[in-house]
């Protein structure tokens, strides 16, 4: 393999998993003595090995909708070798089995050296999307590495967390509690009415909401009623009573009698009468003074198509 004056000699890159023969001949130049022969047999090559120690997150309570969830991970490197560089990719399944099929969140990339035998901590906040929430959900991470080698044992690169993380909390609930108006007062057509109304939010986050005010010849107020105006957007804080005033306009066109005032409550402006508690009216009627409107067949206070389908229907059967 080689001459030298010394008593050390360096060798070349060795392979893995190789037998190896070598002796030590002693030469003063004229004569040469053969010395031993021995051997050795090299191992397995320096590698990188990444395991995903931990991913843990909070579980005791419900994820709300507008928060992300903090995830702490800890990766470890059990080969001889460092890391050039490492990248975290964040999954959410609905089973403890993460794979790359499943719906990637997040990623980080950590530019930052893993030494043999070292680790790494991390703690990242992870947007859950809104499509995503209303169902319990684990988060996992498959960690890839770089290095002066390819990586072994891929079997470790990924883990979740031991528990799902439960996204179906109810982050708010507007309920509509009261709708009150000065019922001694004749209103005439047209006229606006103050209107006094509390809205209370059994949640327990902060929420914002806007008022959709109605008419209606009952105490059921519902978005098929006669429309006559919204309120400003307004805020509930979480477990609070929100005691709110606005003017509303009558409308210009109305049938003489009584009328109920009321209003449908909504986070984002898009009235919903499914829920039960998010509307209310007044307890009582307001007594308007309207102006009788012959082409108003139908009684309801507006011309609209059904007058005109009622005037078909009289005129087809023959009624004068």
């Amino acid at each position: 393999m080689g001459t030298v004056s010394t008593n050390s000699f360096e060798l070349s890159t060795l392979k893995p998993f190789t037998t190896y023969f070598w002796r030590i001949d002693a030469s003063d130049g004229i004569a040469t003595i053969p010395g031993l022969v021995f051997f050795f047999t090299t191992g397995a090559e320096a590698v990188f090995d990444l395991n995903v120690q931990e991913v843990s997150y909070d579980t005791s309570v419900p994820l709300p909708i507008d928060e992300d969830i903090l995830v702490h991970t800890v990766v470890t490197n059990n080969g001889e070798l460092h890391t050039a560089s490492l990248r975290m990719s964040f999954y959410a399944s609905t089973d403890n089995i993460i794979t790359e099929d499943d719906q990637l969140v997040d990623f980080d990339i950590i530019t930052e050296d893993i030494p043999g035998f070292g680790s790494y901590e991390e703690d990242r906040l992870i947007y859950i999307p809104e499509d995503l929430r209303g169902q319990d959900l684990y988060i996992g991470v498959i960690v890839t590495g770089t290095g002066d080698a390819d990586e072994v044992n891929l079997r470790n690169n990924v883990l979740s967390g031991s528990s799902p993380l439960n996204t179906t909390a109810v982050v708010y609930d507007l309920v509509a509690v009261e709708c009150t108006y000065d019922i001694f007062t004749m209103y005439n057509q047209g006229d606006s009415v103050a209107i006094e109304f509390i809205v209370s939010n059994t949640g327990d986050f902060f929420s914002s909401f806007l008022m959709d005010f109605y008419i209606s010849q009952d105490a059921i107020i519902t978005p098929s009623d006669i429309y006559i105006g919204s309120s400003d957007t307004n805020f509930a804080t979480a477990g609070g009573v929100s005691d709110w005033f606005a003017w509303m306009p009558l409308p210009e066109v109305m049938t003489t009698g009584d009328w109920y005032i009321g209003y449908i409550v909504s986070d984002d402006g898009i009235v919903d009468a499914t829920p039960e508690d998010n509307w209310v009216s007044g307890i009582s009627p307001i007594f308007v003074s309207g102006t009788t409107c012959d082409a108003d067949l139908t009684g309801e206070g507006q011309l609209d198509f059904f007058d005109i389908s009622t005037f078909l229907t009289e005129f087809a059967s023959g009624c004068p």
